[in-house]
């Protein structure tokens, strides 16, 4: 952790330096610095969206999930073709209660990675949420037909299915 500290302080743009001190630093379950160093590296660079997802997992951690979609929003011009910022951002939404947003990035991560099961599940339940069930009910069933899910969330799943069967 020295020497990656001595190098942010030669250079603090280097990347690769804060990247791996702050790995060390959640390997050594140090959340508080991991978050300053990940703070500081995305202040230098606001389009690192590797740093502001990061930060955004330590803030969910620590409860303060309004700050950690925040620190998403700030970078998501810059997000580009990452299936997986636009996965994690949507599940924030749909957590803050926000589901046609969490609709739209979902759109976005599954336009880019086709088929992604655990998405498909996470868009039908901000479907549901937002009052479109057959919409809804179609994202489930793709989610099943992905065969994708643990055998936990495929669980889910049927159950979810089994209460349009019911009505």
């Amino acid at each position: 952790m020295d020497a990656f500290r001595a190098a942010l302080e030669l250079n603090s743009r280097h990347e690769t330096a804060r990247q791996s001190l702050v790995a060390l630093l959640l390997a050594d379950n140090r959340l508080a610095e991991a978050e300053k160093t990940l703070a500081e590296g995305l202040a230098l660079n606001p389009r690192q969206i590797g740093f502001a997802t990061a930060l955004a997992r330590i803030q969910v951690e620590r409860g303060a999930s309004a700050t950690a979609l925040d620190t998403l929003a700030a970078v998501a011009p810059h997000a580009g073709d990452s299936a997986q910022f636009e996965a994690f951002f949507a599940a924030l939404l749909h957590r803050a209660g926000r589901h046609r947003e969490a609709v739209e990035r979902y759109s976005r991560a599954l336009q880019l990675a086709p088929g992604t099961g655990v998405w498909l599940l996470g868009m039908g339940l901000a479907l549901q949420a937002d009052g479109r069930s057959a919409e809804a009910r179609a994202a489930f069933e793709q989610a099943r037909a992905s065969r994708q899910l643990s055998a936990e969330l495929a669980a889910f799943v049927e159950e979810r299915l089994g209460e349009w069967s019911s009505n």
